[in-house]
């Protein structure tokens, strides 16, 4: 398409393109890498304090949950822009753009020159201001991962790690 995002993964780079002119081009923090090269796993203590339609729970829950930092390559598409500040489990995201189920591309304070997220994309702040303004809903959104071309990804490998409870320890 000639109105897309592209996110080098390799480079820390995302470029936005109008008529097929770059448009904006700003350093980009992304899922974060072990020393093999691999998504980083994590395991993280977080606060529940709402239910999954935002309503407040009565008494916040504490839950371990683990991942793998992975931010897939692959062809996507903007379906949903959240204005202001987005409070997740992992961290706050400032204006995301969703792009791949709970993958966005969202400002943030520390946008380190290396991969360095659970998974999203983190832009400068002054960058997630405006950018929902260039990249409206359904703009497709291609992530190049170094190795494999965006359009010959497989449906397994553009999935992205959805969190999942810590494992328990038996006695």
């Amino acid at each position: 398409g000639v109105d897309h995002v592209e996110i080098y993964l390799p480079e820390q780079v995302l470029v936005v393109f109008d008529d097929d002119q770059p448009v904006l081009v700003t350093h980009v923090s992304t899922g974060m890498l072990d020393d093999a090269g691999e998504p980083a796993e994590y395991c993280e203590t977080i606060t529940i304090d709402t239910d999954e339609q935002g309503n407040p729970l009565d008494e916040p829950e504490q839950r371990t949950i683990c991942g793998a930092s992975k931010t897939p390559g692959g062809i996507f598409d903007v379906d949903r822009f959240v204005a202001g500040t987005r409070n997740g489990p992992l961290g706050s995201m400032w204006n995301p753009l969703y792009f791949n189920y709970q993958l966005a591309i969202h400002g943030a304070a520390n946008v380190p020159l290396d991969p360095a997220s659970h998974g999203n994309v983190r832009v400068p702040m002054h960058v997630a201001e405006r950018l929902h303004e260039l990249v409206p809903i359904g703009s497709w959104v291609y992530v190049w991962d170094g190795v494999t071309e965006p359009e010959d990804q497989t449906r397994e490998s553009e999935l992205p790690v959805f969190p999942y409870p810590a494992p328990t320890t038996q006695p």
